[in-house]
């Protein structure tokens, strides 16, 4: 009977063990059918089961078939992570130095001709440290990338990509605090209305990193390969393009007196030491172009003096230095976030200083009277240097004042003439012009940085004081009285008058397109406000590409602010498209494309702004030709007519204003040996 059991049992495994493999291959079923799981009760497995007779609804008695359960092994996640390293190594060995988000979107042709501009990799050692580099940078993508501007500085790089400015073409994450004055309040809101921008702008960043890796950029007419020694450098020169351009538009070092110190060659101290070696960083921006990389140079030096040590030691020169620092210099390496620091900081040495009061009158000995009103002033005009400086580099931000000017607390005079100092009447007339300037731009900054927008009766309030400013100001440095050594510090004054117009009357604009006003819905001082932010965007850029000159001071500046001009036009091609009347906004976007182009041997930045106006506007044409097919467009009325004749201005430009400078033939100051 055992051998009988015995058998039976190996006959039966034997003759079920196929049965048994087939079965493992079909999905299994529920015991229990969809209408007893669903009220929770024993089901009996009939088809169909009592509990659905009782019930009556037999038609709904089914026995789904259990979801099938997927686990990996490690067996299996082992392979599949030795596979994609193999792809990752082949990748990095045809792509050493591009990123994977700049190839994703390339085509098979433009991907060969990577492979073909690369060439033969130089060396195994290289090629590691390629890798190494393409593995690091392809983990976090712009968007998932922080701001590092130190890094930036440390390496002596110019990027532009900066996140303040919009000019990285990322808009998906806020990094840091902008209000609606700022340029990426704009941008954000211009993709986000039209979702096919956002696209455009993201296709436009990959094939421009794609183009920054794969092939170098032309270099300037006068570039030089690499960093200038500072050696080779002449100092002299850079010292005369720094009181030429920059002390004449914040007047806050005695000329007579730096000149004297700088050859005497005695001081050795940290703040004159910081302050010479800014003054010719700052200079040799304006004795030569961007690709030169003198600055870049000089800059380094400038990090062995001033530190965060320097803070605790408060001098006047150390400063007059950080004036320098972050007023002019970290704004021409694109990195406003470090240079809004700098200037908080030095607000707080300034105030350690006693800068903010007027000086108590002392009696002093008639042969050192002189030397003691020169000290004063340079004691006032350093202050009001250092707060026109935050102002202006604060407008576009849309953050608070913090207190940078309180008529309680700050009784400081303003500039004064004096024969003993070393500066023009008319350098001081203009300063003291910027002084009231910025004290209303002030004001209207804290307006702005507030969380319900400005109504209309504030913004034609603000709007006629700065007209009246401007009426009076500008009288006295016309172009009949201003001489030709002065007309980069008159450009920029307007530049800077015509931009806070701009943005205070562009929170008008903003706020009807985030609402998806139609014109016709627009109240009176409404439609006012829009038809003079149009108009006044429209002459900020004529005047700027009427009055181009070689001269890399006047182009830093007029970069920026022709940007920032060409965003109201923008916006106005996508809220109002496929108008007739906009032929004007067309031209001015046109002329300001050209004029970046010409920026570029002169300014980084002109290249990447040059790239985001470029983007916006092939954009705004898609937009346009899209809601024609789709027929959404709305109806063009009288009163449309009258808005875009007021808008347009009546300028026309029938001209060709490259013909006006060649820019090949034009040279700047020597500042080699």
């Amino acid at each position: 009977m055992f051998h009988e059991f015995s058998d039976f049992v190996q006959q039966s495994a034997t003759q079920g063990s196929n049965p048994t493999k087939n079965t493992r291959s079909q999905p299994k079923v529920n015991r229990s059918c969809v209408e007893c799981r669903r009220r929770k009760i024993r089901c009996d497995g009939g088809l169909p089961c009592g509990n659905c007779k009782w019930y009556r609804v037999e038609g709904r008695c089914e026995f789904p078939h259990r979801s099938k359960r997927h686990t990996v092994s490690v067996k299996s996640a082992e392979e599949l992570t030795r596979t994609v390293n193999h792809q990752r190594i082949i990748l990095q060995k045809l792509f050493p130095s591009c990123s994977l988000d700049t190839l994703i979107c390339l085509s098979r042709e433009e991907l060969l001709q990577v492979i073909v501009a690369k060439g033969p990799t130089r060396d195994v050692a290289a090629t590691t440290e390629l890798n190494t580099t393409v593995i690091r940078e392809s983990d976090h993508s712009d968007e998932d990338r922080q701001l590092e501007e130190n890094r930036k500085l440390s390496k002596g790089t110019s990027n532009v990509y900066d996140d303040v400015n919009g000019l990285s073409l990322s808009f998906d994450r806020q990094q840091t605090s902008l209000g609606i004055s700022s340029v990426r309040f704009i941008l954000r809101l211009i993709v986000e209305r039209w979702p096919t921008v956002r696209t455009k702008l993201y296709q436009k960043r990959c094939r421009l990193e794609f183009q920054h890796q794969s092939y170098p950029h032309p270099r300037g007419p006068r570039e030089t390969i690499g960093s200038a020694p500072v050696s080779m450098i002449n100092e002299l020169a850079c010292i005369d393009a720094y009181f030429k351009t920059a002390n004449s538009i914040t007047p806050m070092i005695n000329e007579t007196q730096f000149r004297r110190e700088y050859s005497s060659g005695v001081r050795k101290d940290a703040g004159w030491l910081a302050l010479r070696s800014m003054v010719l960083v700052v200079g040799s921006i304006a004795a030569s172009e961007e690709g030169s990389q003198r600055s870049h140079a000089l800059y380094a030096s400038v990090r062995q003096h001033i530190g965060l040590e320097s803070f605790g030691s408060a001098s006047i020169e150390g400063l007059q230095a950080l004036c320098l620092l972050g007023g002019y210099y970290l704004h021409y390496r694109n990195t406003p976030n470090m240079a809004s620091a700098v200037l908080g900081a030095a607000f707080r040495m300034a105030t350690a200083l006693g800068l903010h009061k007027e000086p108590i009158e002392l009696k002093v000995l008639e042969e050192s009277l002189e030397s003691h009103f020169a000290s004063r002033e340079v004691r006032r005009r350093t202050w009001w240097s250092l707060f026109c400086l935050d102002t202006w580099a604060s407008m576009t931000l849309g953050r608070p004042t913090f207190g940078r000017w309180d008529p309680d607390t700050m009784d400081v005079s303003p500039p004064k003439y004096g024969k003993s100092q070393s500066h023009r009447d008319i350098i001081i007339t203009a300063f003291r012009a910027n002084v009231e300037f910025c004290k209303l731009a002030t004001e209207i900054q804290k307006r702005l940085a507030q969380s319900d927008p400005p109504t209309t009766g504030e913004i034609n309030k603000f709007d006629t004081a700065l007209r009246g400013w401007h009426e009076e100001a500008l009288t006295a440095i016309s172009h009949e009285n201003c001489p030709d050594d002065f007309i980069v510090v008159r450009d920029y004054m307007r530049n800077r008058y015509m931009n806070v117009r701009i943005l205070l009357l562009r929170t008008v604009l903003l706020r009807h397109v985030q609402d998806k006003t139609q014109f016709e819905d627009l109240t009176g001082d409404d439609r006012e406000a829009i038809v003079n932010c149009q108009r006044l965007s429209l002459e900020a850029i004529r005047n700027i590409v009427c009055s181009m000159r070689p001269d890399s001071f006047w182009v830093w500046g007029s970069t920026w602010y022709l940007y920032q001009s060409c965003l109201v036009p923008l916006m106005m091609l996508l809220a109002f498209p496929c108008k007739p009347e906009l032929a004007s906004c067309h031209s001015e976007i046109e002329q300001a494309l050209a004029a970046f182009k010409s920026f570029i041997p002169w300014n980084a930045a002109a290249r990447r702004s040059h790239d985001v106006v470029e983007s916006i506007y092939e954009a705004s044409e898609n937009v346009t030709r899209l809601e024609v097919s789709r027929g959404t467009l709305p109806p063009f009325g009288e009163m449309d007519m009258e808005f875009w004749n007021l808008a347009a201005g009546g300028f026309e430009y029938d001209y060709e204003w490259e013909s006006l400078i060649d820019w090949e033939k034009t040279s700047t100051p020597n500042v080699e040996d």
